[in-house]
């Protein structure tokens, strides 16, 4: 029941009450039989009003997401903010319950020739057998060839002509990976020969530091020298004055 419907029946029932007790003051005076009588009737007919509402009202136990979404739409109020919504229509009648599944997969586009090329080399075993494949099949088979692949409107030769880049530029790189890889082989050689020639170096480092570290020494051979005899000085002399006289000697100061 519609609760604008309900309010206006409350409102006739309540003024007929108004006006019913103010016609039996009027008819029969104030006799409280009359009036307690008028009031009990207005009283039970709102009841019975309440209960027919509560009888006739149209509820779901449990209102889904697209049925309130559906309600707000219609109310006008959230229109502009769900309008990029769309309502479930298996839960308010099944009529679109099966529209998803019968949609046909959509193919996927190819972002180009080349692309198309290399995913059909693939097959048939790489560029060059695509390429003799092509040059051998007649006008009608390469038309159906075309379309079955995606490659759209184009020529026999054009797509020759592809492959034919497409396999320069394979042989280019194979043939630039082999130089880089030369290249890099090279460099590490030139690395290992570089780090030899460290470690020998610093081997050579470590062997002078310990030299250094122990420091310079003449080894002498004390046997020899305490067998030797050095024959003395003839003027040498322990007595002080014998040394005096040899340096007050005329020529011989220095």
């Amino acid at each position: 029941m519609n609760e604008r419907f309900f309010l206006k029946i409350l409102l006739v029932l309540f003024c007929g009450l108004i006006a019913a007790e103010v016609l039996v003051v009027a008819l029969f005076g104030l006799k409280l039989e009359l009036i307690l009588l008028c009031f009990i009737v207005v009283a039970a007919l709102t009841g019975i009003l309440f209960v027919l509402r509560l009888l006739l009202a149209e509820r779901n136990d449990i209102d889904s997401v697209s049925m309130r979404r559906a309600k707000e739409k219609s109310s006008g109020i959230m229109q502009d903010r769900l309008k990029e919504y769309s309502v479930d229509e298996e839960f308010l009648g099944g009529k679109d319950k099966h529209r998803a599944g019968s949609e046909e997969p959509v193919l996927p586009v190819r972002e180009s020739i080349e692309d198309a090329i290399r995913v059909h080399a693939e097959m048939y075993g790489g560029l060059g057998e695509l390429l003799q494949m092509i040059e051998k099949i007649d006008d009608a088979s390469f038309e159906r060839f075309v379309k079955q692949v995606g490659f759209g409107e184009i020529s026999r030769e054009e797509v020759m002509l592809k492959i034919t880049l497409m396999t320069n530029g394979e042989l280019n790189a194979a043939e630039c990976n082999r130089v880089e890889q030369s290249i890099i082989e090279g460099h590490s050689m030139d690395k290992a020969s570089f780090d030899d020639y460290i470690r020998r170096c610093m081997n050579v480092s470590d062997e002078e530091s310990e030299s250094a570290d122990k420091g310079f020494s003449v080894e002498l051979d004390s046997a020899a020298l305490s067998k030797g005899t050095v024959p003395m000085p003839t003027d040498f002399s322990h007595d002080p004055k014998a040394v005096f006289s040899k340096l007050n000697k005329p020529g011989e100061r220095t």
